[in-house]
């Protein structure tokens, strides 16, 4: 019989994260994200936002120009 897997589901992990910044939820939102990640929005012209403080300030002006 297989085992389940212990793998988390990045869809699901995915949703969990967006449906939290829907409620304004910046911890939950930031959950799956490493302490040191970067989210690089110089594509779009944003800047490169670094670490959880770095990531939530990004969303929390994103909120307020919203």
């Amino acid at each position: 019989m297989p085992e389940d897997s212990t793998t988390p589901d990045r869809g699901e992990t995915a949703r969990r994260s967006i449906e939290a910044f829907g409620r304004l939820d910046f911890d939950a939102t930031l959950a799956p994200f490493v302490p040191d990640a970067v989210e690089d929005m110089l594509a779009l012209g944003m800047g490169t936002f670094v670490g959880h403080e770095g990531i939530r300030g990004f969303l929390e002006d994103l909120d307020r120009s919203v």
